[in-house]
């Protein structure tokens, strides 16, 4: 939701609003985020948006089957009822303009590490020497613009709290939750010297 950025499923969503519909009077609906009440006035559509980003990763990493599943069985689902899709061309006037368009729309994927953050960094922060357990598959690729707050959001899937403090570091200062990959990339990562093909490294607490 755009109010306080908490993130649902669709069809979770749909339901629980559909549920907090039955419970109001129609003449003075008011709808609140399923997590934190957060008000979201009488129109809650006006404030869920999707996450393209945060999808990419879901489907990437967590559900990597799931997408071409749903392609396989909406196909058969189509082949059954005789439904053709349908497949729109450009026009031919059109089509350098249709290229840049595309090419404009593409969004460059970059490679990173998760990992828990060392006790000196730690210390630095305020935060206790106990470091977080390691992931499974730390290493991930991901939209360029991905946010620090989107990859928070998956840490949290992966390591519940209290393992997890919420905060993501890069070369020890503290990240904040608009900053993309790119951004961090390009202006704050200092890889070693002696890394012949080095990697953004992120450390989490």
């Amino acid at each position: 939701t755009r109010q306080c950025l908490h993130t649902f499923c669709k069809s979770c969503l749909v339901l629980n609003m559909s549920f907090q519909e039955e419970q109001l009077e129609m003449k003075e609906a008011h709808y609140s985020c399923p997590e934190c009440q957060e008000y979201l006035g009488n129109d809650w559509r006006k404030h869920a948006l999707p996450d393209p980003a945060l999808q990419h990763l879901m489907d990437k990493v967590l559900f990597r089957d799931m997408a071409a599943k749903d392609e396989e069985e909406e196909t058969l689902f189509n082949e059954s009822r005789g439904i053709k899709r349908k497949l729109e061309k450009p026009r031919e006037e059109n089509t350098a303009t249709t290229h840049s368009m595309h090419q404009a729309r593409i969004v460059k994927t970059e490679q990173i590490m998760l990992v828990p953050a060392a006790a000196e960094v730690a210390k630095s922060s305020d935060l206790s020497e106990q470091s977080p357990p390691a992931l499974d598959k730390p290493f991930l690729e991901v939209p360029g613009n991905i946010r620090v707050g989107q990859l928070k959001k998956y840490l949290a899937m992966k390591i519940p709290p209290p393992s997890l403090l919420g905060r993501v570091f890069c070369n020890e200062a503290l990240l904040g939750n608009e900053w993309t990959v790119e951004f961090i990339k390009r202006t704050m990562w200092m890889p070693e010297a002696s890394d012949e093909s080095p990697v953004l490294t992120l450390h989490y607490r």
